[in-house]
C-alpha cells in the first residue's frame, strides 16, 4: 500500500513542479515582452535562460527540488537586475 502512495506523491511533485516552472518561464517571458521583445523572441530567450525545462527538472528531481529551485530563480533574478 505505501508504494501507492509514493506514486500519489510523486505524481504530484511533478505537477508542482511543472507549475513552478511554468510560472516562472511565463514571469520571464512577460518581463522580456515589457522590455520591448517580440513575444517569440522572449519565448526563445527565456528557454534559453532557463536552460531547457526538461534539464531543469531533472536538476531538480536530482536534489531536494524545492531549495535547488529557490536558487535558480534567486540566481536568474539577481543576474536580470545586474543587466538593467
Amino acid at each position: 500500500m505505501s508504494w501507492i502512495r509514493r506514486l500519489f506523491h510523486k505524481s504530484r511533485a511533478e505537477k508542482e513542479l511543472d507549475i513552478e516552472l511554468r510560472f516562472h518561464l511565463d514571469h520571464q517571458i512577460a518581463d522580456y515582452v515589457a522590455a520591448g521583445m517580440d513575444p517569440e523572441e522572449a519565448r526563445r530567450q527565456a528557454m534559453l535562460t532557463l536552460g531547457g525545462l526538461e534539464r531543469v527538472k531533472e536538476e531538480v528531481r536530482e536534489a531536494h527540488w524545492e531549495t535547488r529551485l529557490e536558487n535558480l530563480f534567486r540566481g536568474q533574478r539577481n543576474a536580470r537586475l545586474s543587466r538593467s
